[in-house]
């Protein structure tokens, strides 16, 4: 059985649950591929131990889920489905673990 996984920042979260669900079923994936989001999941499964493969996509997006640096200055900032400063702090500072934004020096 194949396993593809495609890209989508936000449905990478989902396919690290579907994978969950699939290590404990008789379906266990011969093959596995993927784009974006889906390549680093599908590397942290068949980069690891089947017994190591959920706690490893579970740490990874944890790591990388973790609330930004912009929601300790502005409390409550992700209220009422406000998103646009989670994308803000993104641009400005990165998330930890997953990627760290250019200076503007490199944009030049």
């Amino acid at each position: 059985m194949g396993l593809v996984l495609q890209g989508g920042g936000a449905l990478g979260s989902y396919q690290a649950g579907v994978y969950e669900a699939l290590s404990t079923s008789q379906y266990l994936p011969d093959w596995i591929a993927g784009i974006s989001i889906g390549a680093i999941n599908a590397a942290i499964i068949a980069g690891n131990a089947p017994d190591k493969r959920v706690e490893h996509l579970r740490a990874f997006w944890e790591q990388i889920t973790t609330p930004s640096s912009l929601s300790s200055i502005l409390p409550g900032a992700m209220t009422n489905g406000d998103h646009r400063a989670s994308a803000f702090s993104a641009l400005m500072f990165g998330q930890s673990g997953f990627f760290a934004p250019r200076t503007p020096a490199d944009w030049f």
